[in-house]
């Protein structure tokens, strides 16, 4: 694996951008309730314990924040690690084989979380996957390492998308952090780095013009209306995919539609049914394509409106 650069996010004072495509032995600081014997003592029985974890990004992903960073906005270390892929592959996966135990939202409006409880040699591990917009799986359906379980996106409280991943030791976890026997997932992952190249969508299309709701428009609150935005096949081939939800505030459940089969050059509209949120204010919702196998096109459509009094 190689370090790029320093790099920053909303709820961090400090994260190190890694990109890596399988695995990267944990080099952050133990967090502030260990000492560094017993965190590396916690590390050592972790990597010798025959539970283990498969990455739920698939292909090249950077890494931008570790279990027991600082947060700027709780008074708890980090209690995970946020994954984002570089390659614009928002799908996700099982890390381990189990139960999906919650398919929930911390609030309305706000993404989705998917936990899924593991049982293993008399122990119960719980993995929490957050900041999905869509979710694949329900609660009481058996997963493996591996299977599809959502793609992630933004959460309310960032700007930009990332998959949140966390990992519970029920009963033998650590104190002092927001999930309660929450463990540093990244001495469980197995595998080991592979190269991959980068790779971006064969398709594309671009913004033509707001057939709705055009940029400011004042909208009374909790009022639903259809934004349409008119786009053209800038690719060679035919249209094929979803438009997902991005960031901003998303201001419906409906957070994932098909792409119409538009021909190369041909144009057509997309349409997504929205509520307007209660409180006064200028909201964002913003989305981006992707392709059959999940790769983002290189091409974000937003709506913006002004919420009146």
């Amino acid at each position: 694996a190689t370090v790029i650069s320093p790099t920053a996010r909303p709820q961090t004072a400090t994260a190190t951008t890694v990109i890596m495509t399988a695995t990267l032995r944990s080099t952050s600081s133990p967090p502030p309730t260990l000492s560094r014997a017993t965190a590396a003592a916690t590390n050592r029985t972790a990597a010798n314990t025959t539970f283990s974890l498969e990455y739920p990004l698939h292909g090249e992903f950077l890494v931008l924040s570790r279990f027991g960073d600082p947060q700027s906005n709780l008074p708890t270390p980090h209690e995970g690690i946020d994954f984002v892929s570089t390659e614009g592959k928002r799908k996700v996966y099982s890390a381990h084989a189990g139960t999906v135990s919650r398919v929930a939202s911390l609030s309305p409006n706000q993404a989705r979380y998917v936990t899924i409880t593991h049982s293993w040699q008399g122990e119960t591990w719980v993995s929490w996957y957050m900041n999905l917009v869509e979710t694949n799986v329900v609660v009481g359906q058996d997963v493996t390492a591996g299977d599809l379980i959502g793609s992630y996106g933004t959460a309310s409280s960032s700007n930009a998308p990332f998959l949140h991943f966390a990992l519970q030791r029920i009963g033998a976890g650590l104190s002092g952090y927001s999930l309660e026997d929450a463990v540093d997932p990244q001495p469980y992952f197995a595998s080991e780095p592979t190269a991959t190249a980068n790779v971006s969508s064969t398709q594309s299309l671009r913004f033509v013009a707001d057939v709705t709701i055009p940029d400011d428009m004042q909208i009374a609150p909790g009022t639903t209306f259809n934004k349409i935005w008119r786009i053209v096949n800038a690719g060679s081939e035919e249209l094929s995919g979803t438009l997902d939800f991005d960031g901003g505030t998303p201001m419906t459940d409906r957070l994932s539609i098909p792409l119409p089969p538009l021909s190369p050059d041909e144009t057509g509209n997309l349409t997504v049914m929205l509520t307007a949120p209660t409180e006064p204010g200028t909201y964002r919702s913003m989305w981006r394509a992707h392709d059959s196998n999940g790769v983002a096109f290189d091409y974000e459509l937003y709506v913006q409106i002004v919420v009146t009094d």
